[in-house]
Parts: C-alpha cells; sequence; structure tokens
C-alpha cells in the first residue's frame, strides 16, 4: 500500500495532469468526456477526482483505495461462484453447504494470487476494479433475473443492463459480457433446451447489452485512434496475430496454475529468450484444451461453457488486438480468468462431496489451505516489485519477460524524470551497444544528446526512423531538431510524415503551422493552427500564434509569428 507511483502512465495520469484535480463541475465535466491516454473511462476518472479530493496526490491513498475494492471484488466473487455452481446439476451428490465453502475457496484463491498484484500495486490500473466490479453485479443480476423476484424478470435485465453500462464507463474490459450470458443461457440455465423458440427471447433481450457495449466500443476505437497512431495490430499479419492470441490464451492459463517470473512488463515472446518455440506451444496447448473440452461436452458441458467464456472474455485484450509491444498483461487476468475459478469451485465440490478415507479428505481440504497460503506468500514477494519504477524494470528483466535493450532504456527514462542526464546517457549508449537496432533506444539517446549536440542527435532519431519507419514521434524529434537548425522546408516534411501516420498528433500539426509561417505561407499556417483549435480549443499556443499572425497579414505581410515552445 506504501508503494510509490511509477513512471508507466501514473505521471500523465496523476502527476502531470491538472484536469482531474477536484470535483467541480469542470472537472466532471471532463471526467464525462476526456478521451485521455485514448481511453473512455468516465466513472473511473470521477473516482480518481474524489481521491485527488481526499488524498491528493500522496499514492498511498491510491493504493488503499484499489485495496478496498479488491477485497469487495473478492466478497461479490465469491457470491457469484456460489450462484453458478448451486444452478449446476445436483446429481453431482454434493453435501449441504459444500459449495458455499468451495466458492468462498476459489475466490480467496483469486483475492491471493499473484496475478492480481499489478491491478491493485498500480493506480493506473483502478479502473479494471470498479469495472469487474459491476461486471459481476451484472452478471449476479443477469442470473436473477431467472428466477421468481418481486419486481419480476424484466427488472433483474433491467438492473443487469445498467451494471453493465457502469462497468464500461470505468474500463471498457467486459465488453463481450452479453456472449457470456448466451453461454450462461446454454450452461448451466439450458434456457435453449425449452420448447419453442427460446434462442429468439435469449437474442432479444440482449439489443440493450449490444447496443451499450457499440456505444463503449465505438468510445474504445475513437480514443485509440485519437490518443496514439493506429499500430493496434503491431504490424503483424492476421496468422501471426492469431498465433499471439493462442499465446495469450494459454499464458494466463499458465500462469494462474503456476505464477512465476510475473512482470510488469511482457514483450512478444520471439523479443525474449523463449523465441517462436514459446508461441508454438502456448498455440498447441489451447488447441488441445480446446478439443478436449468439446470431446468431453456431453459428460462435462460446464468444463466447455468454462472454457468459452474466458476466451470471449480475453478476445479484447488477446494478443490479435495487439497493442504496440505486449501481447499480454498480468491485468488482463483479472477479469477473464473468473469463469476459471467457477470451473475451480465446481470441482473442489465434487472433490470435497465424495465419498473417501479420512486421510484422503484431510488432504483434499489442507491443500486449498496450503495454496492459499503459499500464494499470499507470492503476492507480497510481488508486490515488493512495484515499490517504485526501478524495483519494477529489476523484476522485468529478472523474469526475462523483456530484452536487455529495453531494459536499459527504460533505466535511461527513469533517469532523465529523475534530472540526472549524465547516468541517462550512459543508460541509452549501453542499451544502443546492445542492440544497435533498438529504435527506442536511439529515440530516447537522441532526444537526449540533441539538446547540447543537434547534429549526433539527429542521426540518431534517423537511426531510429529507419527501424521503425511507421513512427509518428521519430518524426516529430527530427522535424524539431532541423527547426532548432533553421531548417524549415524539411522539419515542415517530417511534420506532415508524422501527420499522414497519425492524423490527430495535436503537436505535429502545431509545429507544421510554424514552419510554414517561417516559410512565408501564411495562409497554409493559418488553416493548420485553425485545425490545431479546432482539435484542442485551449490551446494556448495555437491561440497566440494564430492571432499574432492574422494581425500581421493585415498590418504587415512579411511579418513572423512567434515560434511555439
Amino acid at each position: 500500500m506504501f508503494n510509490d507511483w511509477v513512471f508507466y502512465d501514473d505521471p500523465s495520469n496523476f502527476l502531470e495532469n491538472l484536469d482531474f484535480r477536484g470535483l467541480s463541475p469542470t472537472h466532471l465535466l471532463w471526467a464525462l468526456t476526456t478521451l485521455h491516454m485514448g481511453v473512455y473511462q468516465p466513472l473511473a476518472w470521477i473516482l480518481f477526482e474524489a481521491e485527488y479530493a481526499v488524498f491528493g496526490l500522496l499514492a498511498w491513498g491510491y493504493h488503499l483505495v484499489s485495496l478496498v475494492l479488491h477485497l469487495l471484488n473478492a466478497l461479490v466473487l465469491a457470491r457469484l461462484i456460489a450462484v453458478v455452481v448451486d444452478l449446476l446439476p445436483s446429481s453431482v451428490g454434493r453435501r449441504p453447504g459444500v459449495s458455499f465453502y468451495a466458492a468462498a475457496t476459489s475466490a480467496l484463491v483469486f483475492a491471493v494470487h499473484p496475478l492480481r498484484v499489478e491491478v491493485v500495486a498500480w493506480a493506473s490500473c483502478q479502473p479494471y476494479l470498479p469495472s469487474a466490479l459491476f461486471a459481476m453485479t451484472s452478471t449476479l443480476a443477469y442470473l436473477r433475473s431467472g428466477s421468481p423476484a418481486r419486481i419480476g424478470r424484466g427488472g433483474w435485465l433491467a438492473v443487469s443492463w445498467f451494471l453493465y453500462f457502469a462497468s464500461l464507463a470505468c474500463k471498457a474490459i467486459a465488453l463481450p459480457l452479453p456472449i457470456v450470458f448466451l453461454i450462461l443461457d446454454a450452461y448451466p440455465l439450458r434456457r435453449f433446451s425449452r420448447p419453442g423458440r427460446p434462442w429468439r427471447a435469449a437474442i432479444v433481450e440482449k439489443l440493450p447489452f449490444v447496443a451499450i457495449g457499440l456505444l463503449f466500443l465505438t468510445a474504445a476505437v475513437v480514443g485509440k485512434y485519437v490518443a496514439y497512431p493506429v499500430e493496434a495490430t503491431g504490424g503483424v499479419g492476421v496468422p501471426r496475430r492469431l498465433l499471439e492470441a493462442g499465446y495469450s490464451a494459454w499464458f494466463y492459463v499458465e500462469k494462474t496454475g503456476r505464477p512465476s517470473s510475473l512482470a510488469a512488463l511482457y514483450e512478444s515472446p520471439d523479443a525474449t529468450s523463449d523465441g517462436n518455440r514459446g508461441l508454438v506451444i502456448a498455440v498447441a496447448a489451447v488447441i488441445a484444451i480446446t478439443t478436449f473440452a468439446i470431446v468431453v461436452r456431453r459428460r462435462s458441458p460446464g468444463l466447455l461453457a468454462a472454457w468459452a467464456a474466458y476466451l470471449v472474455l480475453l478476445a479484447p485484450v488477446s494478443g490479435f488486438f495487439r497493442s504496440g509491444f505486449w501481447i499480454t498483461a498480468d491485468r488482463y487476468a483479472y477479469l477473464s480468468t473468473i469463469p476459471l475459478y467457477v470451473a475451480l469451485a465446481y470441482g473442489l465440490t465434487r472433490l470435497w462431496s465424495a465419498p473417501g478415507p479420512g486421510f484422503s479428505k484431510f488432504v483434499a481440504w489442507a491443500a486449498p489451505a496450503v495454496a492459499v497460503v503459499a500464494l499470499g506468500a507470492a503476492s507480497w514477494r510481488q508486490c515488493q516489485t512495484w515499490r517504485d519504477s526501478e524495483a519494477m524494470m529489476a523484476q522485468a528483466i529478472r523474469a526475462g519477460t523483456i530484452s536487455r535493450a529495453r531494459h536499459l532504456t527504460a533505466i535511461g527514462a527513469i533517469r532523465e524524470q529523475q534530472r540526472r542526464p549524465a547516468e541517462a546517457e550512459s543508460c541509452y549508449r549501453e542499451a544502443v551497444r546492445v542492440d544497435p537496432s533498438f529504435p527506442e533506444a536511439n529515440y530516447g539517446l537522441g532526444m537526449l544528446v540533441a539538446k547540447a549536440r543537434p547534429d549526433e542527435g539527429l542521426k540518431l532519431l534517423e537511426r531510429s526512423l529507419a527501424e521503425d519507419p511507421k513512427s509518428p514521434r521519430a518524426h516529430m524529434a527530427i522535424g524539431m531538431v532541423l527547426v532548432d537548425q533553421n531548417r524549415f522546408v524539411e522539419a515542415a516534411g517530417h511534420f506532415e510524415s508524422a501527420l499522414r501516420l497519425y492524423p490527430y498528433y495535436i503537436e505535429a500539426r502545431f509545429n507544421l503551422a510554424y514552419t510554414l509561417d517561417r516559410q512565408g505561407k501564411r495562409e497554409e499556417a493559418a488553416t493548420e493552427y485553425e485545425r490545431v483549435l479546432r482539435s484542442d480549443p485551449r490551446n494556448f499556443r495555437a491561440q497566440r500564434n494564430l492571432t499574432i499572425l492574422l494581425e500581421e497579414m493585415q498590418r504587415n505581410p512579411s511579418g513572423v509569428a512567434l515560434p511555439g515552445s
């Protein structure tokens, strides 16, 4: 709980973000409308604003709220598991009360598992917690809608719709939940085996869920497009993405059963020591599990239902929709693995209800307790790796989940934030020595040395661009160096290239306007400044330069607008 902020996302979300600091109407309006960092999560931002009102920028306060939310999720999960297990066929011969203890044990295993640490220990991940809470309560309401109740089936469905909306308003990780409800309709609710056309009613009642989901899916797509370059597939083809999706599906199953070498960052397997062998093994394992679940579906339909629900919930954050260098992350397991814990509770119910000798029964009851203690100890150790940015990166290199070049580049960025430029330069240079073709290392070193040695910085940035030709920020950085050298025509070309790759790059458009102005192309410059202000009406520099430019165009055609800073 007393861990510090970390340098991934926390500075942008909290330390440098003035817009979330308060609960005034202006702050609330910002929370409801912002696509900050490419994500639409209005309820999460309102919660962050409330936390700021209480704790300011004290990191422990945000960690405390995350811990409370996680504990609440564990309680709700226990209830959800108990409800689902009680819906399963009674022919398993379970003893009274056993399913309750099985559900509680499974939820406890979920709560203390090291895979949960990232979401609780990283303040920027907090939105996953209320999103999961609302998703689970939406599922409870949906299951409740199938039983007699005072407010009736339609009332519980409306409650489920509302909670689904709230979940997506915190974080859009529960988008596929309506498909999970269809799986529940098939088993254990068995709605499709009833007379008539029950599938039609099941689909019609999902339409409000679909409408809500499409609304937030649109916001998610627009947010990613506005905030980042369109590189969601990581520049790879469909076959490779299918392999990575299979890898991610096996990754969380394996880490659930063997939670070792967990880290904040996981590069694609071909960037680490595993190579493509890890991809092939993972895909083979997923195909084997899927095949087995289909083969035994008549005898054990719950296995297929749990596995299908897991794959469905994982789909939006699977490797198929790869974003950047990461195809897996511990936080993606928070909601998606819940069906696996339902299966665990069902298995415990059968195990504890089955007749057997006294020693076997003792082992059956003691083993989960031992597992809880062991997982809790592992989670405590994992929490220490989130103590600060350096501890986080040290764990990633120990676990072998990132390359040495990326580790050195990250440490260099940390040293820059700490205003230790000499050490930052040393780290960047070592990263370039380890992997001369690593674009991030060349970019970081180029940006750092360009301030004092622009020619060297320009060469490094051009090398970074050569290794990653689709990088808008490399074009932007090169353009800025060229501006400092008064090479405005060349700079404008790089700003235009950045905008072709990423049309919503406001800073690149601002600098394009400035370089056009310096070339005497004032009408074009004014047009670009106006486009900047349409995207960002509060951009003071664009307002200032456009005002001066228009005045100069009226008074003195040879006037020059003030440069941006």
